[in-house]
């Protein structure tokens, strides 16, 4: 898939996420878990918290997922 646009790329793992396939949910999560993290880190100043909170935010992502509406936004707003 590297010939698609990242959005395009973006719009399919979420298509397929929501249909509960792992290999989706797992490029979600290696996508954006970097940039959760650093900014939970900036924001909490705790590393470990940091952590808590990001596996947080993807469980509530993945519980979220079957609800989830394209409004033309990126997935990571």
């Amino acid at each position: 898939m590297g010939w698609l646009t990242p959005h395009l790329e973006e719009r399919r793992w979420i298509a397929r996420a929501r249909k509960g396939d792992p290999e989706a949910v797992a490029a979600l999560y290696q996508h954006y878990a970097d940039g959760v993290y650093r900014y939970l880190l900036y924001r909490v100043g705790d590393a470990e918290l940091a952590e808590d909170l990001t596996a947080d935010v993807f469980l509530r992502m993945i519980e979220d997922l079957p609800r989830y509406e394209e409004r033309g936004l990126p997935f990571g707003a």
